[in-house]
């Protein structure tokens, strides 16, 4: 888990326990939100931002974006590299 700033400039976090992002207000406490059904147990890890205010994050198996004015989450599963 590790914890980002955002452009919002609240805390965000993946949360691999709940299988969500996290963004993180003191005054409202959090705000979970759940990836999609179909990346159960994604083993979250890093999250970070981009210029454009992207949140990308990463699993074992697959790489999120959530984009910060529709909320959405979208998912590509990842695949192995051939030797």
């Amino acid at each position: 888990m590790r914890v980002t700033q955002g452009p919002d400039r609240r805390r965000w976090l993946t949360d691999g326990g709940q299988n969500a992002i996290v963004r993180f207000d003191p005054v409202r406490a959090h705000q979970g939100i759940p990836l999609p059904r179909d990346f159960a147990r994604a083993n979250l890890n890093t999250g970070t931002f981009d210029k454009e205010g992207i949140y990308w994050f990463t699993g074992q198996k697959a790489l999120w974006p959530r984009d910060p004015q529709s909320g959405k989450v979208d998912a590509w599963a990842a695949r192995a590299a051939r030797a």
